[in-house]
């Protein structure tokens, strides 16, 4: 099966220029903290928020907080980015103080509009105490691609040296080559090199190799505890070429470059990936015994939690025995109680110390359980696991729990039945003031009544007098008048007796003939006569 190809890491340096100077002119309060960083990442516009809220154990310092947010559309946002981000402050000689790492995964956050962060970046008296020291303020954010695959041991990261002149770049192949002055030994291999690249590179090389060390009279450096795979990376990268390192690699690079103060940026780009990288739980369970030693930035900026989130899936690998006791209590202290419980049990039964010694880690591991998350079902659980009945004082302590569980249960019970009496109290009295209220209303809608009746009665009752005053006033003006004699009766013509009807019909010819005589002419009137 071919083997992935290596990822490039070039982290995005954000100048927190305007901020520095806000922070050094004057004395801000934790609650106006709230700075917003934007910038055009590789899947598109992203900003991280500032903000300073979280109080650290009740005392006057404060957290700063940081988190990641996708500032196009929700729709258009990626899902399951692996991320990483670091704030740090830069001297002018170009020394870099860390205050803050953080890594995840965005999951669907950025599509429901939210952002993924931490609300422990750094410690705000640690941020202006550098400020006002004159540093600049620098923050680093790299984004990986999305992928399905979780990264292995053989996940490879690939990092180009900045060198870019050829003069430089030609000594690549001087490695090993003609006219070396120097050997370097680690891990049964020797590496011949250059004295004047070594130092070139290191602070810490040049005070080995000028003057009066031993490593400067022989002419050779040895590497206590270095992996030899390690060392050439970094020797490789010291002399300008591109190195691609696997994961299993990773901390052992980043430790040396750590130690030897390399200034090419090889530090950050390994803690910001290690942060940011998904690892399968056979990796994962590798890695943290040395990351919680060579890289602590990336061990509590976002291994550390995720090993927590699969700490029921690292506790059943043959390298979780091998994890230390400091490691298993801290993975323990974010991860869900029953799963923590779980890996207590199984990396005891795996240790090959003698039962005494195993008396004295239990009370630590157990003490190191989440036990204010725990519900009845875990407690439950805790007493079915095949192991309890190795683990000594487990069931005092569980019947101790279960018994804080139901008196916190009563006491919320009774509380709740203390509120539940207060609020019937309070509707009763409400309910009563509602019914006096009612009859309050009832009361002046009766009046309201009552008094328009009233004006009613009173508006017909002043009718009726104006109406007997007319009928009456009427009666007086007639009463006044002179008595007007009757009218006379129209005259009546006299009937005559009806006329045969021959008598009428000749009366009837006789009117017509007048008039159809005027309207003949004279002619024929003339000729008729």
């Amino acid at each position: 099966m071919a083997a992935a190809p290596a990822m490039a890491v070039r982290p995005t340096i954000l100048k927190l220029d305007k901020l520095a100077n806000e922070l050094r002119q004057r004395e801000w309060r934790r609650e106006e903290l709230q700075l917003d960083l934007e910038f055009k990442s590789s899947l598109g516009p992203c900003f991280i928020k500032l903000v300073g809220l979280k109080q650290i154990d009740g005392g006057d310092d404060h957290w700063m907080g940081g988190y990641f947010f996708w500032r196009g559309a929700k729709e258009a946002a990626p899902a399951d980015v692996p991320f990483a981000f670091e704030l740090a402050t830069v001297e002018e000689g170009g020394s870099r103080e860390l205050l803050g790492c953080f890594g995840a995964s965005v999951g669907d956050a950025w599509k429901k509009g939210q952002g993924q962060g931490t609300a422990d970046l750094c410690k705000w008296s640690e941020l202006r105490r550098a400020l006002l020291s004159g540093c600049s303020l620098q923050m680093a954010v790299v984004l990986l691609p999305p992928s399905d695959a979780a990264a292995t041991l053989d996940t490879a990261l690939r990092i180009d040296n900045k060198l870019s002149d050829s003069a430089l770049t030609a000594i690549g192949p001087m490695l090993d080559g003609p006219f070396t002055d120097v050997a370097v030994t680690a891990g049964g291999r020797t590496f011949r090199a250059h004295r004047v690249v070594l130092a070139a590179a290191s602070p810490v090389f040049l005070s080995m190799l000028d003057g009066a060390m031993r490593e400067a009279r022989e002419a050779a450096v040895e590497l206590v505890d270095a992996d030899a795979g390690a060392l050439e990376l970094l020797l490789r990268h010291v002399y300008g070429c591109a190195i691609e390192v696997p994961v299993s690699l990773a901390l052992q690079l980043y430790a040396l470059a750590d130690q030897y103060q390399l200034a090419a940026g090889l530090q950050q780009r390994l803690r910001l990936w290690l942060a940011a990288l998904r690892l399968a739980p056979e990796a994962l369970v590798e890695l943290v015994p040395a990351a919680r030693t060579l890289c602590p930035a990336a061990w509590y900026g976002g291994l550390c939690q995720q090993a927590a989130s699969v700490l029921s899936q690292l506790s059943p690998l043959p390298a979780f025995a091998g994890w230390p006791v400091d490691a298993v209590v801290e993975v323990m202290g974010t991860a869900r109680p029953l799963n923590a419980f779980g890996a207590v049990v199984a990396w005891m039964e795996a240790q090959p110390q003698p039962a005494a010694d195993e008396r004295d880690e239990w009370p630590r591991l157990l003490d190191a359980v989440p036990w204010a998350m725990v519900s009845s079902s875990d407690l439950w659980a805790m007493r079915q696991h095949p192991g309890a009945a190795l683990v000594p004082g487990l069931q005092e302590r569980l019947l101790q729990l279960y018994n804080e569980m139901c008196e916190a249960y009563a006491k919320a019970m009774a509380k709740d039945a203390a509120t539940i009496g207060r609020l019937r109290a309070e509707l009763r009295q409400q309910a009563h003031l509602h019914e006096q209220q009612e009859q309050q209303w009832q009361q002046r809608e009766q009046q309201r009544r009552q008094r328009q009746q009233q004006a009613q009665d009173q508006h017909l009752h002043l009718l009726l007098q104006r109406q007997l005053q007319e009928q009456r006033r009427h009666r007086q003006q007639q009463q006044a008048q002179p008595p007007q004699p009757p009218p006379l009766p129209p005259p009546q013509q006299p009937q005559l007796p009806p006329q045969p009807p021959q008598q009428r019909q000749r009366q009837q010819r006789q009117q017509q003939q007048p008039q159809e005589a005027e309207e003949e002419p004279r002619e024929v009137r003339q000729r008729r006569e």
